[in-house]
């Protein structure tokens, strides 16, 4: 256990932000099933003194972030204090990481620079006043968001159309020739329909499955909203007859399971809490004494998001996928499926708060990656200052002699002249409506 003495609150229980209980005195936290944070590495490096700061302030982030996320500053913390030598968080040590800092580390100082500041808002001992201001002040570079979007990386950005093309065509194959599991079809044809991200899509249970006079709907968790809690906030979105199909023949596989491994009388209202994308090991694990319904209240019995990871490098690999612009083997990745349906959104003309409806964004801000370096947009821009720059580049060129007032003509040209080919504001793709509620 993690220095005892040094945590004298009386209680030390906390809930993560996923609802499981973990204890401030031991050394491992368990955040959520399958996401667990090791602490064991505070009694080798840090001294005890820092104990109690650095474990009420990591409890304050496992009761206020995702526990994936939580997961993820740990490493980053550690990356930093381990490989930057902090040990004791003064000043003299922080600004001999900071100067050291490599370029790839700069987002794991960002994360390390937020906690320790966190730290000492919290009160708890460890980081002195000079230390604090210090970092208060200092700037760390930071990547550019939504780069790989923006410049179509071919291994890690959107899919182009043939692409997908290969993805769908393998996929049809696979699932007639009993070579692809439903699990990962149904995952699949939804990442492609939705371009939701993979937690919300494991996330779905049997009653978010829809059919009704309108058509075949599927309601979908949102994530990454504040304050979220699982399965909190719904999206409903519409999928086609032959999705609606196949998740109609996984739930009876999955109601059949159930009464297999749990009850072959099982009351049926726990039907329709079931998860679509049962975990069958995590079913064997239920316990007698415990009632069934508190396992569908959480997420115990969903597959986890790794697990779809693997179906899509794995139907790579066995359909031999490769991608036409690399020539390497297709890396498919849930988070593509994302960008590629951001940028036909953007493509087919979708404005920014079109684009972050349909990709569920809590603002617009993300959505504007998609629309940023638009092929489509750069064609648009080209031929609208075209005429202004002609003399110019003639000149530049060698076709013309240059004119003393040839820049000042440029420059002083009536631009918003009329012609056929201007657009009204609202026509634009960056086009945002700020007075919505003004009449």
């Amino acid at each position: 256990m993690i220095n005892q003495t040094i945590l004298k609150e009386e209680f030390n229980i906390r809930y993560s932000m996923a609802g499981y209980e973990f204890d401030l005195r031991e050394k491992n936290w368990n955040l959520k099933r399958g996401v667990i944070i090791n602490l064991s590495f505070l009694n080798d490096f840090l001294e005890k003194i820092y104990h109690e700061g650095f474990i009420h302030t990591l409890s304050y982030f496992a009761q206020v972030y995702k526990p994936e996320s939580v997961s993820s500053f740990v490493v980053k913390i550690k990356a930093i204090m381990f490989g930057y030598n902090v040990r004791t968080f003064s000043e003299h040590e922080l600004i001999t990481a900071y100067s050291d800092l490599q370029s790839k580390d700069y987002e794991k100082f960002i994360t390390f620079k937020s906690f320790i500041i966190k730290w000492k808002e919290l009160g708890y001992y460890g980081i002195d006043d000079n230390a604090y201001e210090y970092l208060k002040v200092i700037t760390i570079p930071t990547s550019v968001h939504g780069d790989v979007v923006k410049r179509r990386d071919p291994k890690l950005g959107p899919f182009n159309d043939l692409e997908i093309k290969m993805i769908v065509d393998g996929l049809e194959t696979g699932i007639n020739r009993g070579t692809v599991s439903e699990y990962c079809y149904i995952f699949t044809r939804i990442l492609l329909l939705s371009g939701r991200r993979p937690i919300q899509i494991m996330s779905l249970k049997h009653r978010d499955v829809i059919k009704n006079e309108g058509g075949y709907f599927l309601r979908i968790p949102r994530a990454k909203q504040k304050n979220n809690v699982f399965r909190g906030t719904f999206r409903e979105i519409e999928i086609t007859e032959d999705i609606w199909q196949h998740l109609m023949k996984v739930m009876v596989h999955n109601i059949d399971k159930v009464k297999e491994i749990i009850a072959e009388d099982l009351n049926e209202k726990f039907f329709d809490d079931l998860p679509i994308f049962l975990s069958i090991p995590q079913l064997c694990k239920v316990s007698n004494g415990i009632d069934f319904s508190k396992y569908l209240q959480c997420d115990f019995l969903h597959i986890r998001t790794g697990q779809a990871r693997f179906w899509l490098k794995d139907f790579a690999k066995k359909f031999k996928i490769y991608s036409p612009r690399t020539g390497e083997l297709l890396k498919i990745h849930p988070v593509r499926f994302r960008y590629t349906f951001g940028t036909l959104l953007a493509r087919s003309g979708g404005n920014l708060s079109t684009i972050a409806f349909a990709m569920d964004h809590s603002s617009d801000t993300s959505a504007g990656y998609y629309i940023k370096n638009l092929s489509d947009n750069v064609n648009v821009i080209d031929k609208a200052v075209e005429r202004y720059l002609t003399d110019i580049s003639d000149v530049f060129l060698g076709k013309r002699g240059y004119q003393g007032d040839l820049l000042q003509k440029v420059l002083t040209m009536d631009i918003k002249k009329e012609s056929k080919n201007n657009r009204n504001c609202d026509g634009c793709q960056h086009f945002k409506a700020w007075n919505k509620g003004v009449k």
